[in-house]
């Protein structure tokens, strides 16, 4: 641990950086073709908010998990909220 110095980040990929932002698009259809607009929609957010950064983004990806999702606030017999999870990530099964 002595060679490690007090004011060393444990994450490197931060690297200086002082936020993070997640950007979200939400669609419940489920219409086939749906996905590609979607995924397109996405890509031109994060086009666009690019030129708000005081330099080239540096990293993103897709697919982030919403860890939201599946939280039961209504107790332990709450269907509805845990079918929510069963449904994003159990493609309604």
């Amino acid at each position: 641990m002595a060679e490690i110095p007090e004011n060393a980040s444990p994450y490197p990929h931060r690297a200086g950086n002082l936020a993070l932002i997640q950007y979200a698009i939400d669609w419940n259809e489920s219409q086939k073709g749906l996905t590609n607009k979607y995924i397109g929609l996405t890509r031109k957010l994060c086009q666009y908010m690019a030129l708000f950064v005081s330099k080239n983004p540096i990293e993103e990806f897709y697919n982030y998990k919403d860890l939201d999702l599946g939280i039961n606030h209504n107790g332990k017999g709450s269907y509805l909220e845990g079918r929510a999870y069963g449904v994003k990530y159990f493609k309604g099964l």
